[in-house]
């Protein structure tokens, strides 16, 4: 029997013609094989975890112990987990399933034999939600340790060619760190040129009882429908959008009259501090010693990938301190600090922080999380979440900080309107795509089927909103479009979903907001990384949950029965409990 293994689509292709009956194929995606030969994907690959997270755990602790680096790299042991560490691990558990399903394998076949020096895996801009990938090849990444791993502990297996290449990541390696390095170096040093804001209703404000940190716009969009119902004197801190500008302009018009309210910036550090924090990151970078991490007979150098948490952790530091100065400079009565983050690195710094100037840190879930065990799934103390039942899955998996998970209710308030477009316009249906180095094959899909009814149905229109990371290049795949196109942060959340009848969305943090505001959608089930997500919306009773691009247009001329079921799942969801959450009710609580 042979193992085939397949790190692209086109490995995939390549493989179904060589194999004989019998044989299996391991790969990612949703492959058919011959009948009489197997297929194992990697996405779908489940094992415990917690093995896993408690060694990068052990393993970050050593490694900043060893090298002497600053506790702030604790910060990137999540996201390093789930970039760098699981794609591995997925491939790795996938071909010990086909060992066992088979004892008799007797080679295991990749597509080239790779020659050149090893560079070991990488953390940003390669695997995982990252923003996109770029100059990243998996098969140099993962199958030199595969083949260590089936040398070390299944000798007798045979390694099979099909073709022989070069290993081209680490030249790769070169390009990638130290563009991000001097793009990262630039944009801190522009940063620090603009003059920090800050927007006060009152002269004097004698005390702060509430700390609340938004730094972009989706998060005050999710946060700011709960503070306009507070009267506690709140000091809303607020970084830049994720365009790299500064969010004071959009916390005043979410917030206007709002006297309670204190808006001020996170203010950059000078340049001269900036500079030369990227200098020292840069010497460590250079001095760096092997960096090996081992665990259940796996063991990866991920010297490449802590070079790149470095380059990565200069911004984080600087933006710690600058919370802490901000922090440090108002007189505090509350004991709370309440952050948008979850689980990730900046999620990290304020908690961090808080403690620092002798605060509680809650997070509020804003935004989809899978739940999947972390190293540190709650950074700080207090984590609530949107619905029971995510409190529930988010329990079932998680190896510590169960205790940390809250929930009171539904905290997603009705959002606010602040944009200038007008609202006489009205869709039939809006498109919320996805990135598109995730899903551009479904985003080209989706649109060509609107583009379609749009021009044959005078009657239908469509808009199309871009996700935050997506420039919308991929549009110009189309000659010319029918639909309004709506990047990030041109419209309010609020505006926009009063401006069409049915949403259309992948899993996505969005359907969670139309579920909320009783907004029909048509979930699309359709991406295979997705199918294992179990969200709590992800509901077979609903008749807009679908996996098939064909049954989008019959759900678009059946509008009412779509917001007859909404309701019926919004219930089935959220319950019959009191909605939404009020801010004063999440302060008592973390309190």
């Amino acid at each position: 029997m042979n193992v085939f293994i397949a790190f692209t689509e086109d490995d995939c292709r390549h493989f179904i013609l060589e194999m004989n009956e019998g044989d299996m194929l391991i790969g990612e995606g949703g492959f058919t094989v011959p009948e009489g030969n197997h297929y194992i994907d990697v996405n779908k690959v489940t094992c415990k975890l917690d093995i896993f997270t408690q060694s990068v755990r052990e393993w970050f602790h050593e490694m900043i112990k060893d090298c002497g680096f600053p506790d702030t790299l604790i910060a990137f042991s999540n996201n390093l987990f789930e970039c760098t560490v699981w794609p591995i691990i997925r491939y790795i558990e996938a071909l010990k399933s086909a060992l066992l399903q088979s004892p008799f394998v007797a080679q295991v076949t990749f597509q080239k034999k790779l020659f050149g020096h090893l560079s070991g895996p990488n953390y940003f801009l390669a695997e995982h939600e990252s923003q996109g990938i770029r100059l990243y090849r998996r098969s140099d990444v993962i199958q030199p340790i595969i083949e260590r791993y089936l040398k070390n502990h299944h000798a007798k297996i045979s390694i099979r060619y099909l073709s022989k290449g070069y290993l081209l990541q680490p030249f790769y390696n070169l390009l990638r760190l130290s563009a991000v390095f001097f793009v990262k170096l630039m944009k801190e040093i522009k940063r620090a040129s603009w003059q920090a804001s800050t927007t006060n209703h009152q002269e004097t404000y004698s005390s702060i009882e509430s700390t609340v940190v938004a730094r972009g716009l989706s998060a005050l969009e999710f946060v700011s429908p709960l503070l306009q119902d507070t009267q506690k004197k709140v000091l809303l801190l607020v970084g830049q959008t994720f365009v790299g500008q500064s969010a004071v302009q959009q916390a005043k018009r979410l917030l206007k009259g709002q006297r309670n309210i204190l808006i001020a910036e996170i203010k950059p550090k000078g340049k001269v501090a900036v500079f030369q924090m990227y200098v020292k990151a840069l010497w460590k970078i250079l001095t760096l010693r092997t960096q090996v991490w081992e665990c259940q007979s796996i063991q990866v150098d991920l010297t490449q990938a802590v070079r790149e948490v470095l380059v990565m952790s200069v911004d984080l530091s600087l933006y710690a301190q600058s919370l802490e100065i901000e922090l440090n400079h108002y007189p505090m009565t509350g004991d709370v600090l309440f952050s948008m983050e979850q689980k990730s690195p900046h999620a990290w710094a304020d908690s961090f922080v808080a403690n620092k100037v002798g605060l509680k840190c809650a997070h509020l879930m804003q935004c989809d999380q899978r739940h999947n065990d972390l190293p540190y799934p709650v950074f700080g103390h207090f984590f609530f979440v949107d619905t029971l039942r995510r409190k529930h899955l988010f329990e079932s998996s998680w190896s510590t900080c169960k205790e940390k998970l809250r929930f009171l209710g539904a905290i997603k308030a009705s959002p606010l309107h602040y944009s200038s477009i007008s609202q006489n316009e009205h869709f039939t249906a809006c498109y919320f795509a996805d990135c598109d180095d995730v899903a551009l094959s479904c985003n080209l899909t989706v649109v060509a089927l609107l583009e379609r009814e749009a021009k044959e149905n005078p009657r239908f229109s469509y808009a199309i909103k871009l996700h935050p990371r997506d420039k919308g290049v991929w549009l110009k795949s189309f000659k010319s479009l029918r639909g309004r196109v709506f990047h990030h942060g041109t419209v309010a959340k609020g505006d926009l979903l009063s401006m069409f009848s049915v949403a259309i969305s992948n899993p996505s943090g969005i359907v969670f907001d139309l579920l909320c505001q009783q907004k029909p959608f048509i979930l699309l089930d359709i991406i295979e990384q997705y199918q294992q997500s179990e969200q709590v919306y992800c509901d077979t009773e609903y008749i807009g949950y679908i996996r098939s691009y064909e049954q989008i247009l019959p759900l678009l001329m059946d509008i009412e029965r779509l917001e007859t079921e909404v309701r019926l799942l919004r219930q089935r969801v959220l319950g019959h409990m009191e909605w939404p959450v009020t801010f004063d009710a999440l302060v008592q609580c973390a309190s």
